[in-house]
């Protein structure tokens, strides 16, 4: 099926294992011609500038990280001890905070975090994901971040191990997220054939 990024959005066990690699099996064939928007810390006045209509509108930047509020930053962000680079991405998160983690340091589908993320941080990170979807940031190579958000996360069941600290109403928050990605972003998805893996989505995450 074409898309904006045509991935295959497979990736190992995240249970570690010391037989397989860590990295995630993706495939992209190519990219939406979808402006860059530049990224800004979370609270400067610049990217509530940006951000602020879509975050009203859909999901309030006090209300997203309000209800996360009762995650604290664990010791480490990813199983650190298993390989190289689970090492590497749990050093690059080491002093992070949600608020200023930054496009930079989330990477891409092929190079980040995200994928790698345990229960604690991915809890703990996700606001700060959510809100870059909704703001129109772009990732590192320049393509829109919100298709990475729904390859990472979206296209992930709640269920899954990675979501486990998860309760019903940030599920329900990821759910009106998604399917404020839908509303902001339907031209997008529609030319690019994605409304299939979109409504996959939302059915995932509807609580």
């Amino acid at each position: 099926m074409p898309g904006f990024m045509e991935f295959i959005p497979v990736f190992l066990n995240r249970t570690p294992n010391t037989n397989q690699s860590c990295k995630p099996l993706y495939r992209e064939n190519h990219a939406p011609n979808i402006p860059h928007h530049a990224v800004y810390p979370a609270g400067s006045v610049e990217r509530i500038a940006l951000g602020a209509p879509l975050m009203s509108a859909h999901l309030p930047t006090k209300e997203l990280y309000d209800s996360f509020s009762e995650f604290t930053k664990p010791a480490h962000s990813t199983n650190h001890v298993h390989c190289p680079e689970c090492a590497e991405y749990d050093s690059l998160l080491e002093h992070v905070r949600r608020e200023d983690l930054s496009i930079e340091q989330i990477g891409t589908v092929c190079w980040g975090p995200v994928a790698f993320l345990v229960p604690d941080a991915m809890a703990y990170y996700l606001p700060r994901l959510m809100e870059l979807a909704l703001v129109g940031s772009s990732n590192k190579d320049g393509k829109p971040f919100f298709t990475q958000f729904l390859v990472q996360i979206g296209l992930h069941a709640p269920s899954e191990p990675q979501f486990s600290r998860l309760k019903p109403r940030h599920v329900a928050l990821v759910h009106r997220c998604i399917e404020a990605i839908g509303k902001s972003y339907g031209k997008e998805i529609e030319e690019e054939c994605w409304e299939d893996w979109l409504e996959e989505a939302i059915g995932k995450w509807r609580a």
